[in-house]
């Protein structure tokens, strides 16, 4: 593919209903992970002091970039944008000696099977703070998976809850091979204590505070037992 360097200026047009330009950005971030799963954007970059993104794209071709591409984000039409096609410089250490990428940059998305999609997407919003982001999407045909995109605003984590069409019906069992457990980062003890309370007051079961020694941690199921942990990793002295 071939690479592109995207600036984008975002301008909310004036009177704009705030859940709209919510609702957009909400979208936009997810678009945006699956754009960088799919190998489209490749590095972002905010100028400091600007309101305004450089980006490192990936397309076959211009226009590939921006109808299929740039043209499917959702802030779109809010967008200015400026875009030079650029090549590697001889000189460029930053490849690997295949000429590919030989890292990544982060989790796009978590996608969990759930039993009852509206009574999960319900605990994901009331336990975790997850929030749904439009309306219950089909999926692709062949698999059969309806699914609810949900989105943590704070940390950007998207998560897939997907209710097959045609479903086991049974309970999370971490004895199986596979997924054992998914664990969220929080910022310390005190932050793990406020977390418990939370549960608390919300009805969750969870387990106390465990500590292992280089970390401390709450445990917590949802409603098909998928096991989630909320873990404060200890300060190194």
């Amino acid at each position: 593919m071939r690479e592109f360097i995207v600036e984008i200026t975002t301008t909310v047009p004036e009177g704009t209903d705030p859940a709209e330009v919510d609702r957009r950005r909400a979208a936009e971030a997810v678009r945006a992970k699956e754009l960088a799963a799919a190998g489209h954007i490749v590095r972002l970059w905010r100028p400091v002091g600007e309101m305004r993104s450089i980006g490192l794209w990936r397309a076959a071709d211009e226009t590939e970039l921006d109808e299929k591409v740039l043209g499917t984000l959702p802030l779109r039409s809010w967008m200015t944008l400026r875009v030079t096609a650029v090549t590697p410089h001889p000189n460029d250490t930053g490849r690997s000696g295949t000429g590919g990428v030989s890292t990544f940059t982060g989790m796009v998305h978590i996608a969990v099977v759930v039993r009852d999609l509206a009574i999960s997407v319900e605990w994901y919003r009331r336990a975790l703070g997850f929030e749904p982001v439009g309306g219950v999407a089909p999926g692709p045909a062949e698999a059969g998976h309806p699914r609810q995109i949900m989105r943590h605003a704070d940390s950007g984590l998207v998560l897939a809850v997907h209710e097959p069409l045609r479903r086991s019906n049974d309970m999370f069992d971490p004895s199986r091979t596979g997924l054992d457990h998914f664990s969220l980062a929080v910022a310390g003890r005190s932050a793990l204590d406020g977390w418990a309370r939370r549960l608390d007051d919300l009805g969750v079961p969870h387990s106390p505070v465990r500590d292992t020694g280089y970390a401390q941690f709450v445990t917590l199921a949802d409603p098909d037992g998928i096991a989630w942990e909320l873990w404060a990793a200890a300060t190194v002295r």
